[in-house]
């Protein structure tokens, strides 16, 4: 994770896994737990364990930040704030001595 670092650059893990979940969100099916886990896997090669982590905070956005995160900006302050309610989760499922790369606004 830390290889592709913070922020929201094209490249960076956040940017990574917003466009994952992009993918991985259909407004028939909803959000797609498993796609999304392997996106996160073929693209960062973390475990699957370890990319399921960080599905919590990715159905949360699907569910809840639509607006403001798949028609706004994924890096927004909007799509940050809403997604943020999950960080907490997603840190204790990756575990609390994991760093785990920040997004930056845009």
């Amino acid at each position: 994770m830390m290889t592709f670092g913070s922020g929201s650059g094209q490249n960076s893990f956040a940017r990574i896994l917003s466009d994952c979940g992009k993918k991985s969100f259909n407004i028939f099916t909803g959000f797609r737990r498993n796609d999304y886990v392997r996106c996160v896997e073929a693209n960062t090669q973390i475990r699957t364990s370890c990319a399921s982590c960080f599905a919590i905070a990715a159905q949360y956005g699907a569910e809840n930040c639509k607006w403001s995160c798949f028609w706004g900006s994924w890096c927004g302050r909007g799509c940050l704030n809403c997604v943020d309610v999950k960080t907490s989760e997603v840190q204790e499922c990756a575990g609390k001595n994991i760093a785990i790369p920040t997004a930056n606004s845009c």
